[in-house]
């Protein structure tokens, strides 16, 4: 009966370890915060590429706002594809870095050459991008299986990095500790030997269409090959979001009764392109 009641137990730790995601950064570097003298909550809010699209909430990782989404099914991503990364993040003004990188030779660094694959500073505008969008092409010597990647969003709290240019830090020990105010997510992708063919970024570019045009209570949103729509973000004429809604699937009604008449752009990211469309009210 001990036995019994042993072997339950152990399977269920087991199945919860499977089901929960990990603060230990190991082999990686160290990558977490700690809010110094003040708490300032500088978080991501989704990440997504290829078939990954993870909704992380409105708040920072609890602990020192790191977290590794290792239970989260991996994406595969070809050598020699283009992928559309995009981050998002609280929006704040003084964000100060938003980076992404990827471990394309599976060496428990992101140090090598092309391994830093999003780097947005205040020096770029005033503001870091919202969402921040990069296309990423897997390179034709990466190792293939899985292997880390690593998004950021974080203030320099010694106000020298960004005002120097520097380029942004996989690792967040630094001589004083920890960089105070941010937060890191690492995720699993799963490198593939053989290219599709496909590029992602460019193809079915000219599937999504809008209508109607000019809209006047609902804009309806469709991507007529039925390719799912991960993404969709309404900006107004000085490039500010006005609505952002995470979704999964093909077609989508917007309601635009609330906003005014003027001109807008609809940005629609799916698992294969990213497709941007004036319309008017």
């Amino acid at each position: 009966m001990k036995t019994s009641i042993y072997l339950f137990a152990l399977s269920s730790l087991t199945t919860l370890s499977l089901f929960s995601q990990s603060t230990n950064p190991s082999p990686y570097c160290a990558a977490g915060y700690d809010d110094g003298f003040m708490a300032v909550d500088h978080h991501i809010s989704n990440v997504s590429i290829g078939s990954l699209n993870n909704n992380s909430g409105s708040t920072q990782y609890t602990g020192q706002h790191y977290v590794y989404y290792n239970n989260i099914a991996a994406p595969t991503l070809s050598k020699g594809n283009t992928y559309t990364l995009s981050v998002s993040h609280d929006g704040g003004t003084s964000i100060h870095f938003l980076a992404a990188y990827i471990d394309f030779n599976n060496d428990g660094d992101f140090n090598d050459a092309g391994e830093r694959v999003l780097q947005k500073t205040i020096n770029d505008a005033n503001q870091i991008p919202n969402p921040a969008i990069v296309s990423v092409t897997i390179p034709a010597n990466a190792s293939t299986g899985n292997t880390r990647m690593r998004v950021m969003v974080f203030e320099d709290d010694e106000y020298t990095w960004a005002e120097n240019n520097t380029n942004a830090t996989s690792c967040t020990a630094d001589a004083s500790g920890f960089l105070d105010w941010g937060e890191t997510e690492d995720y699993t992708i799963n490198i593939s030997g053989t290219a599709t063919g496909i590029n992602e970024l460019t193809h079915h570019t000219t599937t999504i269409k809008v209508y109607p045009n000019p809209v006047v209570n609902h804009l309806t949103v469709e991507s007529t090959d039925q390719q799912i729509i991960h993404k969709l973000i309404i900006l107004n004429i000085n490039g500010q979001i006005v609505q952002e809604l995470n979704t999964d699937t093909s077609i989508i009604s917007i309601d635009f009764s609330s906003l005014p008449d003027g001109l807008y752009t609809v940005e629609v990211l799916s698992q294969q392109s990213i497709s941007r469309l004036k319309i008017s009210k």
